[in-house]
């Protein structure tokens, strides 16, 4: 009778040869061309080998995009005063990271407070409820 084990053990097994064999791979191919040179310098351009080697192939740009205080009350105030990361993201074109970054921002410097829907979702809650008349 098979143990319960053995697909997660030949599983192991199948992972640790995907990773080995490029390396060892790299190495020979290295090695091969470099049985001239001191070990230090070997061991620097191996580690280039591998730098290069594991570069992705599409590196995207990480544009943070500056969104002003303005332009997120602005929102707060169509919405009644309330706002989440969604509404932002939707509304301003931003990343949901960048909306929840902007108002955890204002939120500690006491322009929103939070306040938790019955689903559980966290809202955003202006303070300053004069700007909504």
């Amino acid at each position: 009778m098979e143990s319960n084990t053995t697909p997660i053990i030949l599983l192991a097994i199948a992972a640790s040869v995907v990773v080995l064999i490029p390396v060892v791979v790299m190495f020979r191919k290295f090695t091969r061309n470099n049985n001239q040179k001191t070990m230090g310098g070997m061991v620097n351009e191996f580690r280039q080998v591998v730098d290069t080697a594991h570069k992705p192939l599409y590196d995207p740009p990480h544009n943070v995009v500056e969104v002003s205080d303005k332009a997120v009350i602005e929102v707060a105030v169509a919405n009644n005063g309330k706002v989440t990361s969604t509404v932002l993201c939707a509304k301003l074109d931003i990343s949901v990271a960048d909306a929840t970054a902007k108002l955890e921002s204002l939120h500690n410097q006491g322009i929103f407070t939070l306040d938790n829907t019955e689903s559980g979702h966290l809202v955003y809650v202006l303070v300053d409820l004069d700007l909504m008349k």
